[in-house]
């Protein structure tokens, strides 16, 4: 399943700082991946590789720009209930 696989970027057109880590604070992995869009995302249940259009790590819209502000070192923020309509469905953009 997609979920074994692990992606490598090697070239991204953007600077990159190192980012010293406090190995006596055991809270650094969850501070640097606790704004991954897909611990709250409403869409998780659906999340598969069978699902391709949409709900799939390969063509998501959220990970991807997630992926993108973190190396930037930026403040990555996501309000699903901008991204969905009344019903619960993906607002196409």
């Amino acid at each position: 399943s997609w979920t074994k696989h692990i992606y490598s970027i090697e070239e991204i057109d953007v600077k990159i700082e190192d980012i010293k880590i406090d190995q006596k604070k055991k809270d650094f992995i969850w501070n640097m991946f606790s704004r991954q869009p897909c611990f709250v995302c409403p869409f998780r249940g659906r999340c598969n590789e069978t699902n391709l259009d949409n709900f799939n790590p390969t063509v998501c819209r959220w990970l991807t720009n997630w992926i993108l502000v973190s190396i930037r070192g930026e403040k990555y923020e996501i309000n699903f209930a901008e991204e969905v309509d009344k019903s619960g469905n993906l607002i196409k953009k």
